[in-house]
């Protein structure tokens, strides 16, 4: 009997997309992809490949958003669906994250699952801090952190998501401690910094980039031994003053 199929990740983000054998060509009515996550991120990869697969293969390919949990939510569902190939999971390394740092899942990720492909590394990101913040930099920050009663916070899309993971790196080689406040999706995450309900985020470009050029986030350093193209004059971790930081999808690839 066919299992579900999933997308398993050891980088950033990968997509389920595969015939498989039937009686029949595949797929013959609509297929669901789920996303257990909000918008940005995952889910913007998703639609692009949907939108191809529906081109490619002539059968609709539906994005369902199932956002809580770190992607549990939404992978609990797929585990528990018909098990016939009409429900994809596209995810991210929370996936593989999770068994790790869950006593129990509601789900058995080798069992219930199917690895189909991987289609996006994981980027490596950027720290930026609410605009109002009173620091310019990655060291001006550290300072700031220290003050006694600093009020310092961090945004995340979700417990284990590799958001939070590069958080608690960057706050463990800094010396400095912040709160952890898990949102569901990318962009709501990125929206609190801007708003001023969380100080700082690291998060990759493609959930930070418009932020970033509208001035609505401060960037402060990039996770990559190398600075980025899209934003040069943004410091690496390492130029930055905080080595063992670095995060990336070379980093975290098994």
């Amino acid at each position: 009997m066919l299992r579900n199929w999933c997308v398993l990740v050891f980088s950033f983000l990968a997509v389920a997309a595969s015939g498989f054998a039937s009686g029949q060509a595949y797929p013959n009515h609509p297929v669901r992809i789920v996303v257990p996550f909000g918008p940005g991120g995952p889910d913007s990869a998703a639609r692009i490949v949907a939108q191809q697969l529906s081109a490619q293969m002539g059968q609709s390919f539906v994005i369902d958003n199932r956002p809580g949990a770190n992607g549990i939510i939404g992978t609990e569902a797929v585990a528990k669906s018909v098990p016939d190939g009409y429900t994809l999971l596209l995810t991210t390394t929370s996936f593989s994250v999770n068994p790790s740092i869950q006593k129990k899942l509601p789900y058995d990720p080798m069992r219930d699952f199917t690895p189909v492909s991987n289609v996006v590394d994981q980027e490596a990101m950027f720290l930026f801090v609410y605009p109002l913040l009173p620091v310019n930099s990655v060291k001006e920050l550290i300072a700031f952190a220290k003050q006694p009663g600093a009020p310092l916070s961090y945004a995340s899309i979700g417990v284990g998501n590799t958001t939070h993971l590069a958080a608690e790196l960057f706050l463990l080689r800094a010396g400095i401690k912040a709160t952890h406040v898990p949102y569901k999706g990318g962009s709501q995450a990125v929206a609190a910094v801007v708003a001023g309900e969380v100080q700082m985020m690291l998060v990759a470009a493609t959930q930070s980039i418009g932020q970033i050029r509208a001035g609505r986030v401060r960037p402060l350093a990039y996770t990559h031994h190398t600075r980025s193209s899209l934003l040069p004059d943004v410091p690496t971790m390492a130029e930055a003053g905080v080595k063992g930081a670095e995060f990336s999808g070379g980093a975290i690839r098994r």
